[in-house]
């Protein structure tokens, strides 16, 4: 059980008592204002640690078979970090063939249960100066301060190169990082994938 789930059930049992016991409803009323007061300095607290919460992004392609492959560790990762507060959005920046109902299929297919969309007009592609699919963007969102760029694993030295074993989980580590407060060691690996094709300019 939560902490707040713990002092709602608390601040339920004071008023409980406060209908049930009158001769202790004066002192009761006194704790219930104290433990109101701490409920929305934490819920407060909890506002602030939400809007400086960690995003995701990960750019993909439908065709590209090294998305194909990883989409296992991402359903992993998304399961397991999703529920510390880190939100993950796939994009999908191919404007000529990705289509919201191909993106659709994808996520169907592969199981992926977070976010899918295409990246309209490449709007993110040129914000974070992205490159390949699948590239990973870990971003904070308060100040949008890139934390870690690059591939997820060391699972591709090249492309049609695959690992047997992998041994960096370069976006695993990054993650523990930044919830543990730490130093991220590697911030920035080099994406190994299918080339995003770049919408020209009219």
């Amino acid at each position: 059980m939560s902490f707040i789930s713990l002092l709602i059930e608390y601040l339920q049992t004071i008023i409980k008592y406060v209908f049930e016991n009158k001769l202790g409803a004066l002192r009761c009323c006194k704790t219930m204002k104290k433990t109101i007061l701490l409920f929305f300095l934490l819920f407060g607290l909890f506002s602030v640690r939400a809007s400086d919460s960690i995003s995701v992004y990960i750019f993909l392609s439908e065709t590209c078979p090294i998305c194909k492959s990883q989409t296992l560790t991402l359903r992993q990762l998304y399961s397991e970090y999703s529920a510390k507060g880190v939100s993950f959005i796939g994009l999908f920046p191919n404007q000529e063939y990705s289509t919201n109902e191909s993106i659709q299929q994808f996520g169907k297919k592969y199981k992926l249960d977070f976010e899918l969309k295409r990246d309209e007009g490449q709007k993110m592609v040129k914000n974070f100066s992205a490159t390949t699919n699948p590239q990973i963007f870990v971003v904070r969102k308060s100040t949008q301060q890139i934390l870690y760029k690059g591939k997820m694993d060391n699972g591709f030295e090249n492309i049609g190169k695959k690992r047997q074993v992998i041994t960096e989980h370069y976006l695993r580590d990054a993650l523990e990082s930044i919830l543990q407060k730490k130093e991220i060691v590697v911030k920035e690996t080099q994406p190994v994938g299918c080339f995003i094709i770049k919408t020209k300019t009219p």
